[in-house]
């Protein structure tokens, strides 16, 4: 499957990819490119800690640009 992130980012990198309205006020946002560069790092972590695709990873914590990240993350090494 391509990464649609990836070609997100390279097309619309500087467009908001998640707005994160949290429950203080506060409005965070991540571009495209920002997530890419992210989900990528995340992805070489998730590797290094043993995580192969197939694996199933869980996220435990607020919905945040956080969960968008890591699920993206987790697709793009094969887990789920």
């Amino acid at each position: 499957m391509a990464d649609i992130l990836n070609a997100h980012a390279q097309n619309f990198g500087d467009r908001p990819a998640v707005i994160d309205d949290r429950p203080d006020g506060n409005v965070l946002t991540i571009t495209y490119a920002e997530l890419d560069h992210y989900t990528n790092q995340l992805g070489h972590l998730l590797v290094g800690h043993g995580v192969k695709p197939g694996d199933r990873v869980v996220w435990c914590g607020q919905n945040s640009i956080g969960v968008v990240a890591v699920m993206s993350a987790a697709r793009k090494i094969g887990a789920t």
